[in-house]
C-alpha cells in the first residue's frame, strides 16, 4: 500500500507527463529508504515552532535559534519565517489546542496529512502545514493542499484547515470549496496507484 507525503501527492498532482512517472518512482524509492534529518532543509526551523506552539520555547528562543545553527544558508533563511510567523502571530486571538494528524485514502493510496501546528485562532480550530520557503506557493498547489487537507482531516478540523506563508505572515485558508475536486483527486489517485504497481 502506497503510503506518501502530502507534499509528494500535490507534486504528482500539479504535474503533468513523464514528470510524474519520476515522482512516482522517487516517492517508491523514499518508501524503502529511512528518513535522514540531514536533507531536511527546515527541520529545525518547523521543530522550533511546534515548540513554541506546543511546549517551553520562549519567543526569545525562537528569535535565537538561528544563532544556534553553523549551516550559513540557514542561518539566512530562517530569520525572516520566524520573523513572519511572530508578526502574524501578535496580531491574532492565540489558545493552545493538542496537534492532530489526518490522511487522505483512496483505494490502497494513503496521502498523509500532518499539520505541523494545532491552535485555535480567534475562537476557530485550525490545523496548519507551515509554509517556509522564499517562492510563492502557487495557487493551483495551495488549492490542492487545502482540500487534501479538508477532506483527510478529523471532523472539527475540515472547516479550520490552512496553510501558514511564514514569510509573508499570512494565514491561507481553503478558497470556494468545491466538492468535485475529491472526485478529481479520486481519479488521480487512480493513475499514481497505477504507476507505483
Amino acid at each position: 500500500m502506497p503510503d506518501v507525503s502530502l507534499t509528494t501527492f500535490v507534486d504528482f498532482l500539479a504535474t503533468t507527463g513523464r514528470k510524474r512517472i519520476q515522482i512516482v518512482e522517487k516517492a517508491k524509492k523514499e518508501d524503502n529508504t529511512p528518513y535522514d534529518p540531514i536533507t531536511d532543509f527546515y527541520k529545525r526551523l518547523r521543530e522550533g515552532i511546534v515548540s513554541f506552539e506546543h511546549c517551553s520555547l520562549t519567543e526569545e528562543d525562537l528569535l535565537d535559534l538561528p544563532n544556534t545553527l553553523s549551516d550559513h544558508k540557514k542561518k539566512k533563511n530562517y530569520p525572516p519565517a520566524i520573523k513572519g510567523y511572530l508578526k502574524w502571530r501578535k496580531k491574532v486571538a492565540i489558545e493552545k489546542s493538542k496537534n492532530v494528524k489526518g490522511e487522505f485514502s483512496h483505494d490502497e493510496l494513503r496521502v498523509r496529512i500532518n499539520p505541523e501546528v494545532s491552535l485555535r485562532v480567534n475562537g476557530k480550530r485550525t490545523a496548519m502545514k507551515l509554509y517556509f520557503k522564499q517562492q510563492t506557493l502557487a495557487a493551483n498547489r495551495l488549492d490542492l493542499i487545502t482540500h487534501l487537507m479538508w477532506f483527510g482531516m478529523p471532523h472539527g478540523y475540515s472547516d479550520g484547515v490552512a496553510l501558514m506563508d511564514t514569510r509573508r505572515n499570512k494565514l491561507i485558508g481553503i478558497k470556494d470549496y468545491d466538492p468535485k475536486i475529491q472526485l478529481l483527486l479520486e481519479a488521480e489517485a487512480e493513475t499514481f496507484l497505477k504507476l507505483w504497481a
